[in-house]
């Protein structure tokens, strides 16, 4: 039910609507307006389309029965309440019927009648959206079987008698309408097959759900045709089925589809070239824009901190400690530029590298990259475990740089633990061989994931852990280009672990 109702009243007046509070003591939500004829009825229905309509039988002035029946015809759905002594009588009764009556002498049955009839109009209204899709659904497959012009297709009972016959029907199988209905589908069976294999088929599809079966089909002058047979049970909402639905298609020149099936993939893998083509000049393109770009943003960059420090230096006596602070600002913005358009430049470059596969050991390369991170951090406690990683081909520069981005990531953001634990792992798949490093740092919410391995994109503040959120980006964009990919999975303040796969060769 609505949360609030829009009650429409006919009435003479308000003295004796005193029903009216019934409905407010049940603590129904509702507006009503109040109507006493049939011109500020139509208006009104107009106006204030109502929910349901209140009415006191025959009210003086108003026009009695006629006009709840000119609401009748103007919303035949909304429900109508008589609160009346008695009910209507005569020509009234036989015009106004199906509109329930509640007693004046008894309101308490007001509220109840109120909530049946907005229930029945409901489910009114919901039954009659039920049959329009039904009935737009049966004239969408109505138009779509008349429209299959090469396909043949009938609608059977459940003992395989032809109940429906389609146009293309006529044109595949010879047979008009009049004298194929009421048949048994085994006219359409060789002689050979039509005393078992109808029934088998009935029998069959009813078990299995439909068959598809290639076979041979007669038409009505006795030619055959090789046809491509489908047959499916039609089921009503117990599950019962209530009949089939037969579909056959004439395959006696199966070259020449199939000709057509080879030219059209031939010209979807020419298409297909031509757009990866498109697609990597496009690349190309963009990278050579992005690297032109920040090459020649780093002088003028470069000069707006140089001057920045000379003016610094050269009017420190005359500068006000705000300006001093505003120049600060802007030298330390600067650098911070200079420093996102350097890591440009690394990302656009990635892409350029040259890839020189070769046998590489893996653990002896992590164990490299472990030594450089301890004598770079020699304060730090740092719990390092490192699986038996597999010897594999492989471009190493590449493989150390990613391994390098995800180790110093994690050496990063396990800054706060007293000791700081990595782990080190690989497993494999059918498809590929997996990677991953595990710690127990920070960690980060789940439901940012997807920004993880955006360009410049940070999930904790500068205040917390220093970089400029460029090594992920980077450690993505080198695994496309060696065909794998890299995820990540963790959770706030229980630590994360980042994956990376290379498809196995």
């Amino acid at each position: 039910m609505k949360k609030e109702l829009r009650i429409l009243v006919v009435e003479d007046g308000t003295g004796d609507v005193e029903w009216m509070g019934e409905l407010k003591k049940s603590g129904l939500k509702f507006q009503s307006h109040c109507v006493q004829n049939r011109e500020m009825l139509l208006e009104e229905l107009e106006r204030f389309p109502p929910d349901i309509i209140l009415s006191d039988y025959r009210p003086p002035h108003s026009g009695g029965y006629k006009v709840l029946q000119t609401a009748r015809d103007r919303l035949p759905d909304v429900p109508i309440i008589y609160v009346a002594e008695s009910g209507p009588k005569g020509n009234d009764g036989k015009v106004l019927k199906n509109i329930e009556v509640v007693p004046k002498r008894h309101l308490s049955e007001l509220v109840p009648a109120v909530q049946r009839a907005l229930r029945l109009a409901e489910e009114r209204a919901k039954r009659k959206e039920t049959e329009e899709a039904l009935r737009k659904s049966e004239d969408r497959y109505r138009s779509l079987v008349d429209n299959l012009r090469d396909y043949s297709i009938c609608n059977l009972d459940p003992n395989g008698v032809v109940v429906s016959w389609n146009e293309a029907s006529e044109r595949l199988e010879g047979y008009k309408s009049e004298e194929v209905l009421g048949q048994h589908f085994s006219i359409f069976f060789q002689d050979s097959d039509r005393k078992a294999k109808p029934v088998a088929f009935l029998k069959k599809a009813a078990a299995k759900g439909k068959i598809s079966e290639e076979l041979w089909q007669r038409r009505k002058d006795g030619s055959n045709y090789w046809s491509h047979l489908l047959l499916f049970p039609l089921c009503d909402a117990p599950g019962n089925i209530t009949g089939f639905t037969r579909m056959s298609h004439d395959l006696s020149g199966p070259r020449k589809l199939q000709e057509k099936v080879e030219a059209m993939q031939k010209e979807y893998e020419e298409r297909l070239a031509l757009l990866a083509s498109q697609y990597k000049d496009a690349i190309e393109e963009l990278e050579s824009f992005s690297y032109s770009v920040s090459h020649d943003l780093r002088a003028p960059v470069r000069h707006i901190d140089g001057f920045t420090e000379i003016l610094q230096r050269a009017a420190q006596k005359e500068l006000s400690p705000d300006n001093r602070g505003l120049l600060q600002v802007i030298g330390e913005s600067s650098r911070l530029m200079g420093k996102m358009i350097d890591g440009l430049l690394v990302f656009s470059r990635l892409s350029r590298m040259e890839l020189a596969p070769e046998k590489t050991d893996v653990t002896e390369l992590v164990r490299s990259i472990t030594r450089e991170l301890e004598l770079a951090h020699p304060t730090r406690n740092i719990s390092w475990s490192i699986q038996k990683l597999p010897v594999l081909e492989a471009d190493p520069v590449t493989l150390r740089q990613v391994f390098g981005y995800l180790l110093v990531n994690a050496v990063k953001f396990t800054q706060p633990r007293a000791v700081a634990r990595i782990e080190i792992g690989a497993e494999q798949t059918e498809a590929d061989q997996i990677f991953f490093v595990r710690d127990n740092g920070v960690g980060f919410n789940p439901e940012y994931t997807h920004k993880l391995f955006g360009i410049f994109q940070r999930l904790h503040g500068t205040s917390e852990f220093e970089g400029l959120g460029l090594g992920l980006a980077c450690a993505k964009r080198l695994m496309t280009r060696l065909g794998g990919r890299v995820w990540a999975q963790g959770s706030e303040g229980e630590g994360a672990c980042f994956y990376f796969s290379i498809p196995r060769t």
